[in-house]
Formats: structure tokens, sequence, C-alpha cells
């Protein structure tokens, strides 16, 4: 029987999770995964076949068992689910391997946001019953930039009516938001016995998302995912101006001001949708500068992470004097290049 490996992906967000995602999920309905190699979509998960599939069902599993009864016995339901989804995925990777004649099987799940939940040890043991090796792969993004990329997604969010403002305040005073990006915390969690954790730094200066995604699969040595030109151009979650990102609170703080008049919800809603509409076009032209914390907040979140980065770079060891963490440590202390003027393209890929 082959040798069973399961790599997880374990986030955190904004760290081009969503590219990754959407390459293996093209890779795995077009049958072009390594041999052996199973992405899970589909009947294998959940039944889950939209165009980018993410395993967020993985978090639980990662998460404290609840207290009480009624919800330990509705989250047992769906572990259960959970873990039959891994062994179906198991079984089908260790065909395809058999049908090879590949010595190992694996299964490729990511869950962005279960680097930031508090029990890796129960979702470990569960992967154990199923794969003789644990990979978890985990990509740290300077905690500036991925605050930042955090308040614009949510203010890009019509569904987060009370995300419009455009500070770090919110984030910083929100002990689970924090948690996402305090990586020695993380570290600590992840690293135990049972599992190997792949630490890979995100290059803020590096153009394009595949150079992560590559180096996601090359930490936990797999073959590289393919890559299509129609994916390759086009980027998923744009950055938005400062206008736009701007014009979009607004439209969030008085919809939440007059809600209650007669057609306001559907008003509002469309008046989002349009001016979303209008600025993820101008991004993905290239014809804007993207929103950026401003360097008050660019220093606040730099000294709300700094100890915990200190406690970040003793825990890489000789990794952290690499220049690729070099530039990561200075680039979560602030220290970043003054933005550049927007390049002309058809497609601004990540």
């Amino acid at each position: 029987m082959a040798h069973a490996r399961a790599i997880v992906h374990i986030g955190p967000m904004k760290t081009g999770s969503t590219a990754f995602a959407a390459a293996a999920t093209e890779a795995e309905r077009s049958g072009a995964l390594a041999p052996g190699v199973i992405y899970p979509i589909g009947e294998n998960w959940f039944g889950d076949d939209r165009p980018v599939v993410k395993h967020h069902q993985v978090n639980r599993a990662a998460r404290p068992e609840p207290d009480r009864a009624r919800n330990r016995e509705r989250e047992q339901e769906s572990m259960r689910a959970l873990e039959d989804a891994i062994a179906r995925c198991v079984r089908r990777a260790g065909d395809r391997a058999a049908a090879h004649g590949i010595s190992e099987a694996v299964i490729l799940l990511l869950a962005e946001g279960a680097s930031h939940q508090r029990n890796p040890q129960r979702l470990t043991a569960m992967l154990r019953r199923h794969v003789d090796q644990i990979d978890y792969v985990l990509v740290p993004r300077a905690q500036p930039r991925a605050v930042g990329s955090i308040i614009a997604h949510g203010v890009k969010d019509m569904t987060a009516v009370r995300r419009h403002r455009l500070d770090a305040a919110g984030h910083l005073a929100a002990p689970v938001r924090a948690r996402r990006f305090d990586y020695a915390a993380i570290v600590e969690q992840w690293r135990h016995d049972g599992a190997t954790l792949h630490i890979v730094p995100y290059e803020e200066d590096t153009p394009g998302t595949m150079s992560v995604i590559d180096a996601i699969v090359d930490a936990a040595r797999l073959p590289r995912l393919p890559v299509s030109a129609k994916l390759l151009a086009k980027r998923t979650h744009p950055s938005f101006s400062t206008e736009g990102l701007e014009e979009l609170a607004r439209i969030k703080r008085h919809h939440q001001f007059f809600r209650w008049l007669p057609g306001a919800e559907d008003r509002y809603r469309r008046r989002f949708s349009e001016a979303w509409e209008r600025h993820h076009r101008l991004a993905r032209a290239g014809l804007i500068e993207p929103w950026r914390l401003s360097p008050r907040d660019t220093e606040h979140v730099a000294a709300a992470y700094a100890e915990s980065n200190e406690r970040f770079r003793a825990l890489l060891g000789a990794d952290a004097d690499r220049p690729a963490w070099r530039a990561w440590f200075a680039a979560a202390a602030g220290a970043f290049d003054s933005p550049t003027q927007p390049v002309r393209t058809s497609e601004e890929t990540v």
C-alpha cells in the first residue's frame, strides 16, 4: 500500500490562498495533478464543485471542543463527516498512486483559517488515523500589509455591513483578528509531535502569486501545480484604490443609517454592487494606485506585533538570517518602499 501523506496549507488569510485554491481546483478538475495527488473537490469534498474550492471544514477540527453537550453533539456529527471525507480522499489518492505505480499518495488541503485555531493536535490526531505523514504549511505575511489587506477585504465585502473603517484600530482591538498574525504563537502551537511545520515567507516585492504557490509546494516536496494561462492573467482579489474603498465605505455607512427607510436595503445594495464593479474594473486594468495603511497605522501595527515577531525570529533560528526573512522582518517593522506608480496591463496578476 502507498505511503499516505496529508499536506495542509493552514493560512493565514491574504497570502495568495485563493490563487492557490484556484490553481489546485483547476488542476484536479482537469486531471493535471501529479500522479497520486488529490485536491478534494466535488463528490470527494461535501459536494463542493465551485470554481475555487477551499476546505474550511478542516478549521473545525483544530478548534477546542465545545463546552456544552448540545454543541458537542452537533460538532461530533460534523467531525464524523469530515473524517469520512478525509478517509475517502486518502483511499482515492491511494488508487491513483497504485494505477501509476507510485509509492506515495497525497491529499492536498487548504484551510486558510486553521492557523489561528487553538487545538492543532486535535486535527493532527484525526489525520494520523488515515495518513502516515502530515505536513502543515504556514505562509506568514508581514503584519502591516496583512492587516491592511484584511481591512480592505472587509470593506469590499457587502455582507460585512459593519466593516467600513479604513484604519487599524478595529483589527488591533479584536483578539480573534489580531491572533491571525501572531506568528510566534502560531508556530508554538503548530510545531508539535506527529506533524511537520513548514514556514514559507510571503515576499511582498515579488510580482505575482505564482512564486508563493511554488514556494508552498516546494516546501512540502510536491510537484509544482500546473497553472493555465487564463488563471495566470487574472487576479482574484485586486487591490482597490483609496477612492474606491472610501466610496464603498461611505455607501455602507449610509446603508446602516438609512436602512429603515422603505426600499433602502435594495437601493444601497445596488449602489454598492455598481461601485464595486466599477472600481474592480479599474483595479484589474492596473489604472489605480492601491490603498495602503497610513504611516501612523503602519507604525501601530508594527508596534503591536513587535514582541511576537522577536519570538518568531528566535523560533526560526538560523533561517531568520536568510535574505527573504531579513526582508520580511524589515517589512514587519514597517520598512516598506514608497508605493510605485501603477503599471497598465490588461489583467493584473496577484
